[in-house]
């Protein structure tokens, strides 16, 4: 089966939906598929290349604001493909309504949906898309939520979607985080880790004020960046937790793995998460999970009670930092019955996907997980 994937972003720029994109190409090209990837040139990032694998076209921007980025050369090319499925990732980029109005065959759509935003005027800007973003998911043949929680979101604001929604989410690379290596902290501190974007929706300066409370047991490391990260450094420099809280910017998948398998404690803030794949990740890798009482976060920490804390959303420095004391004290606990899927799961699931959808007389019929 010949699949392009169409993504705003994709490696070697940084994020979730680049992570899931990538994976998921990767994983459905190892299967025997024959993988493409469609995304905007940013940069000096080649017009095309081969990764992992997986062929990358990239296009150069028609337009190209903050949170607006369109290519006529990518729509072009969504509508002259001759692929058997286009998946198209990420509800709230604008390319993915576009390029669901320009294919004119078989059409998934991933929609990693949030359904609002940090902010009063974004949070405005969502309820307004909705209008139009209806129609990408009228135009989709399937559509793929990450969680039984963004579901139940994208059910609530899109009725006309509920036949036609199904959840498959991420994969984790199990066999890779148990093999990775794990070291221990010379000052006999336990490690705390945030990992992602830092943008202010996650939520991390939280997690530097819990560390008030937690300094002379824990260290903290943030791994990732963002437009936060200048606001954190001076947050770090005022409670004088230099030392304490070190940033360590974007590293290599084997750095971040390693990082897991080492951590006392992962700790994720965010107001919004369709899934969040790095808690996932950390119950792999032995850790104990500390996450925000969002609808994704609660689904993992219910499915994995034996690893997970759930902190209020309001929680104010000491209430996360017993919190996060509470993990620590779960990491290593072993867990009943079967953990996260693998890729090869959801490249397996997403493939049943696919030829349903290539099948014209049940392309828009139901199909649940």
């Amino acid at each position: 089966m010949r699949v392009t994937l169409v993504s705003n972003r994709f490696a070697p720029s940084v994020g979730g939906v680049q992570s899931l994109v990538m994976r998921l190409g990767v994983a459905l090209q190892g299967t025997g598929h024959q993988v493409s990837v469609l995304t905007h040139q940013l940069a000096d990032d080649p017009e095309e290349e081969v990764l992992s694998g997986v062929l990358v076209r990239r296009f150069r921007p028609t337009v190209r604001l903050e949170h607006l980025t369109v290519s006529i050369g990518l729509l072009r090319a969504v509508r002259s493909t001759a692929d058997d499925i286009v998946h198209l990732f990420s509800y709230h980029d604008v390319v993915t309504q576009a390029a669901a109005v320009a294919r004119r065959g078989p059409l998934v759509v991933t929609t990693a949906y949030h359904g609002s935003s940090e902010g009063r005027l974004r949070s405005r800007a969502h309820v307004a898309y909705r209008r139009t973003g209806d129609r990408v998911l009228e135009r989709a043949d399937q559509i793929v939520c990450l969680s039984e929680a963004e579901r139940t979101l994208v059910h609530e604001h899109f009725p006309s979607s509920r036949d036609r929604t199904r959840v498959i989410p991420c994969g984790i690379d199990v066999d890779a985080i148990l093999a990775a290596a794990t070291s221990d902290r010379a000052d006999g501190r336990g490690s705390i880790v945030v990992i992602g974007r830092l943008d202010r929706y996650k939520r991390v300066d939280r997690v530097v004020r819990a560390m008030s409370h937690l300094c002379h047991e824990f260290r903290l490391d943030i791994f990732g960046a963002g437009e936060a990260r200048a606001e954190l450094e001076v947050l770090v420099g005022h409670l004088g937790l230099a030392g304490t809280v070190e940033f360590r910017g974007r590293v290599s998948d084997a750095a971040l793995r390693s990082a897991l398998r080492s951590a006392s404690v992962v700790c994720s803030a965010s107001a919004l998460e369709s899934q969040g794949i790095v808690p996932l990740e950390a119950i792999v890798a032995g850790a104990g999970v500390a996450l925000s009482d969002i609808p994704a976060h609660r689904e993992t920490a219910y499915r994995f009670p034996e690893r997970c804390v759930l902190f209020s959303e309001s929680a104010q420095a000491l209430e996360l930092a017993e919190a996060i004391r509470s993990a620590a004290g779960k990491r290593g606990a072993s867990l009943p019955g079967s953990g996260p899927e693998s890729w090869d799961d959801v490249a397996a699931e997403m493939e049943a996907l696919y030829q349903h959808v290539c099948r014209p007389s049940t392309s828009k019929v139901s199909v649940h997980r």
